[in-house]
């Protein structure tokens, strides 16, 4: 497919892994996209991709953004970015787009802070689900049902494409966006492993209370073998279901009051991260919602792991305290 002559340029960083999720993401976004550059680590090179770009495979990442500046670095691969990768990414690059989480404790994040300052903003997280369809298409009926009682969410991921822990990021993240920070966090997992904790596997199960009379619970798997995600937000007088594609409002006697989309979502994980990018360069104001709610998002995932260590209900807001 031919380029658009003012096609928006993007450089990719990925390993092997990851290879297929870039390729898919990459024709999903179409001829208004040019690829740079390519790179990824040098034991896991994403060669397929280099070689059908044209390009040569590079495998340093500051030496990828020094190269070929652009407007976007789609970044997408098992090992995390170093701080000085990440330094010289948000300096070259307007955005820094992860498909991977970045930080999985506060410890991390108040690095990430303190060396990047305003430039920790240009680092978004794809595919988020409120830059979904369904979220999107659901943000006049969301209004409607008001601050919900219980948020649940649950995502399945594909193994070899996305970490645990990412998925665990992402369903924090989709929560904390319709409710408070819970006061306390208790985490069970099945079929899987704990340690370490960026690396871990298996079914998550997690419930939050809230100091009010609100709870969260939340389901993350990378067993199921195919990207899913849904969010159920309760409230006195209905409740909304939301998938990537769609949403269902339903009053307090199950009725249909309003539905736009697909209530089962078709939508490729690929499919949903090219959305996002075409999303990003319609124009300015577009953001992660600020360096304090990624840390609010990393207490609470961090709570869940120290749960899954101790068997006991942990309080993401202490962990805020103590970092």
């Amino acid at each position: 497919m031919a380029e658009s002559p003012d096609a928006h340029e993007l450089v990719v960083w990925t390993d092997r892994a990851h290879e297929r999720l870039i390729e898919a993401t990459l024709a999903a976004l179409g001829s208004g996209w040019r690829i740079l550059g390519v790179a990824g680590p040098a034991a896991s090179p994403p060669d397929r991709l280099a070689t059908n770009a044209g390009l040569r495979c590079l495998d340093d990442l500051r030496s990828l953004v020094i190269d070929h500046p652009a407007r976007v670095a789609l970044i997408s691969s098992s090992d995390t970015p170093t701080l000085d990768e990440l330094d010289e990414a948000t300096e070259r690059c307007d955005v820094v787009v992860l498909t991977e989480s970045l930080a999985s404790d506060l410890a991390s994040c108040t690095d990430h802070k303190k060396r990047l300052g305003p430039r920790l903003d240009r680092i978004l997280y794809a595919p988020r689900f409120s830059e979904c369809p369904g979220m999107l298409a659901a943000t006049e009926p969301t209004s409607v049902l008001g601050e919900p009682r219980m948020v649940t969410c649950e995502i399945c991921l594909a193994r070899c494409e996305t970490r645990l822990a990412t998925g665990l990021f992402h369903a924090w993240q989709s929560v904390l966006e319709s409710q408070e920070m819970p006061e306390e966090v208790s985490a069970s997992l099945v079929g899987g492993q704990v340690e370490p904790a960026n690396q871990i596997r298996g079914s998550l199960a997690i419930a939050g209370r809230l100091a009010g009379a609100g709870s969260s619970l939340i389901a993350v798997s990378d067993q199921t073998g195919r990207w899913e995600r849904r969010m159920r937000m309760i409230g006195p007088d209905g409740s909304l279901e939301v998938t990537d594609d769609g949403y269902r409002l339903l009053d307090a006697d199950g009725s249909i009051m309003d539905r736009a989309g697909e209530p089962e979502s078709r939508r490729t994980q690929a499919d949903l991260i090219a959305h996002q990018l075409a999303r990003l360069v319609e124009g300015p104001g577009y953001g992660q919602g600020g360096s304090d709610s990624v840390e609010r998002v990393t207490a609470c995932c961090e709570a869940t792991i120290l749960s899954l260590r101790t068997g006991q209900s942990e309080s993401p807001a202490k962990l805020l305290q103590l970092r």
